[in-house]
């Protein structure tokens, strides 16, 4: 063996252990990305209503001779 280096061996059950564990991280990411994109989603919506409410006012308050 080498100096300074460290050689580990992984009983079967934590090698499953990593496995599964790094597919959950793989999923999680998946799940982060679509919730990402969800967001995304709904804040251009959002900001949609925004500006037809913001649209609207004004048209009401021009009807009303506020402005």
């Amino acid at each position: 063996m080498e100096k300074n280096v460290q050689h580990k061996i992984f009983t079967e059950e934590e090698y499953e252990d990593i496995i599964g564990t790094m597919s959950e991280v793989d999923f999680q990411k998946e799940q982060v990305n679509y919730l990402r994109g969800r967001v995304e989603k709904q804040d251009v919506i959002l900001q949609k209503l925004v500006n037809q409410t913001q649209q609207r006012n004004i048209i009401e308050a021009k009807d009303k001779n506020i402005i």
